[in-house]
């Protein structure tokens, strides 16, 4: 099951199922078919991160950003490859405290492509960002990648 939130008319669509195979990866297409998303911005978890996902929103005429783990192969560790030997375009950190916790992030982005070996087969490819996050609640600390 799959959902999906538009923010600037607070309108959620609550979910898609795929009736042959339940899984998120059958179910989004369907989601995305019955979506109208020229011109919006899309985000999609990892287990959204397929390449005929990422064509089917391209041809929307949308921006996508996918969440990438282990689950593309080598595609993570091109990734972390790149941050590690390649200069940063842009960062962006925020740090926002509340009773008792405190939360910083910081959003890197890089535009060459040149260490991900396989860049061309995803469509509309053209840069990674990185995330890094930390919560301190009571002293004691959470790091999220």
């Amino acid at each position: 099951m799959v959902s999906a939130w538009a923010e600037a008319t607070v309108w959620y669509w609550p979910s898609a199922r795929s009736t042959k195979n339940p899984t998120k990866i059958t179910a989004i297409p369907k989601l995305l078919d019955a979506l109208e998303l020229a011109g919006t911005v899309v985000t999609i978890d990892a287990m959204g991160c397929q390449r005929a996902i990422a064509e089917k929103i391209r041809r929307q005429e949308s921006r996508l950003y996918l969440a990438v783990k282990e689950n593309q192969g080598h595609l993570l560790e091109e990734i972390k490859d790149s941050f590690r030997q390649l200069p940063v375009q842009s960062v962006a950190e925020k740090s926002i405290a509340a009773t008792g916790e405190s939360n910083n992030a910081r959003c890197s982005v890089i535009a060459d492509l040149g260490l991900i070996e396989k860049a061309a087969e995803w469509p509309s490819f053209t840069g990674a960002g990185a995330y890094r996050g930390r919560t301190i609640s009571q002293g004691h600390g959470q790091d999220r990648a």
